[in-house]
């Protein structure tokens, strides 16, 4: 493959794609090393600092991580790369929690609503279980960072909305930090934890009942408790 010069604005999210053809056209596995940032700053013609954040995007994704005196090194198998141009914006710049309050405000509303209309039996079944997965970390005094993770995760997948579910698959590494973020926060928080596991068996019940209006107001709730009561936040609903 012959080396391909990077040119125009987004030089860091063109070396991204730009590494992510190098590993399917080299048919790279997990376990194989990447060249160093010289070799692939050379490679590219552009500077070190764009290779190094390039790289950190792809750490920050899960497809390569480094390893002292070997480098980056391939994590994830190339039919698992899903960098898009939304996910790499936004682990370029530095994550701002209320850029994704906001970001959640706006998806996350409208999913359960859309849940309360398409979910099936099976998704229902899921969500139920993820909340007594999530509820039994918190009575471990668990974090519960992955559980409730997964829960909105299976919001998502209960819209049957093929364009929700690629839109949370492109920007689920964001969501998760400011998940995670959360859930350190209210463990400061007496019984902040068990509130959040209430909450969702609410968003659950509403689901159940295929009210959607309910389904709505359950997750604006969670949500706004979340920014009122673990953050202290001052509203920025309407």
């Amino acid at each position: 493959m012959k080396p391909n010069k990077i040119g125009g604005n987004t030089y860091t999210d063109q070396v991204i794609k730009e590494i992510e053809r190098l590993i399917k056209e080299n048919n790279l596995k997990p376990g194989d090393r990447l060249p160093s940032e010289s070799e692939l700053a050379n490679y590219f013609s552009v500077s070190k600092s764009v290779v190094r954040e390039a790289l950190r995007v792809l750490k920050t994704s899960g497809l390569v991580q480094s390893k002292p005196g070997i480098g980056a090194i391939i994590c994830n198998p190339p039919s698992s790369i899903v960098i898009t141009p939304i996910l790499s914006m936004l682990l370029i710049n530095d994550l701002n929690l209320m850029d994704v309050f906001a970001l959640r405000r706006g998806l996350e509303v409208e999913a359960a609503s859309l849940a309360a209309q398409s979910a099936t039996a099976e998704d229902l079944t899921n969500l139920k279980k993820s909340n007594e997965a999530l509820l039994s970390a918190v009575k471990k005094g668990a974090v519960g960072i992955d559980e409730d993770f997964e829960f909105h995760k299976l919001l998502f997948l209960s819209t049957s909305n093929a364009i929700f579910i690629k839109l949370f698959n492109s920007i689920s590494s964001v969501l998760k930090e400011g998940i995670k973020q959360s859930k350190l926060k209210s463990m400061e928080i007496p019984g902040r934890s068990m509130e959040g596991v209430e909450e969702h068996a609410a968003i659950i019940q509403a689901i159940e009942e295929r009210d959607s209006r309910k389904a709505r107001q359950s997750m604006r709730k969670h949500l706004q408790n979340n920014e009122w009561r673990t953050w202290n936040m001052d509203s920025h609903w309407e």
